[in-house]
């Protein structure tokens, strides 16, 4: 039988372990042939209340991933477009942080990318986030920055892990 702390060490190294960094989501010798030449984003959150316009949250992920994937193969000669649906997102704040323990920003993103002259899918659609830190407690409750410093924050993860994702790097 395993005794209390035994349990909470193992579910300490589960759950660090599904928090881990993303790995290359995309085949390596797919990935050096393609370049994205296009990057269009959408949502599919239904709510109507959000700390920012669900518009300003869907065009900051699309401009992110753009830049970060754009960059990453310029060379590649199969011209693909990167579909990223926003399906669910998150912005702190330090009121609901306090009272519901609510501190960590995110978002979530399921991400396709098609063939430009197909019009084909080159993969199943993948799943990458972005998040800020955890800050636990109030102390952790007042770090939240203002929502436009969370969406920031979690966009420019969301770009560096969807970069990792398709190329690697």
């Amino acid at each position: 039988m395993l005794s209390r702390r035994n349990f909470l060490a193992t579910g300490a190294v589960f759950t660090l372990a599904a928090c881990g960094e993303p790995g290359q989501l995309l085949d390596a010798s797919l990935a050096s042939g393609i370049r994205i030449t296009e990057v269009t984003a959408t949502t599919s959150v239904t709510r109507a209340e959000t700390a920012l316009p669900k518009e300003q949250i869907v065009e900051a992920a699309r401009a992110k991933v753009a830049a970060a994937l754009q960059s990453g193969n310029q060379s590649g000669s199969r011209a693909v477009r990167a579909e990223v649906e926003v399906v669910q997102f998150y912005i702190a704040n330090a009121v609901a942080g306090v009272l519901l323990g609510g501190n960590r920003s995110s978002i979530n993103t399921k991400i396709t990318l098609v063939d430009v002259s197909t019009g084909e899918a080159i993969r199943e659609p993948f799943t990458v986030f972005g998040i800020t830190e955890t800050r636990p407690t109030v102390l952790g409750a007042a770090s939240i920055k203002s929502p436009a410093e969370e969406l920031t924050i979690i966009t420019d993860d969301l770009a560096r892990r969807a970069r990792i994702a398709v190329y690697g790097n």
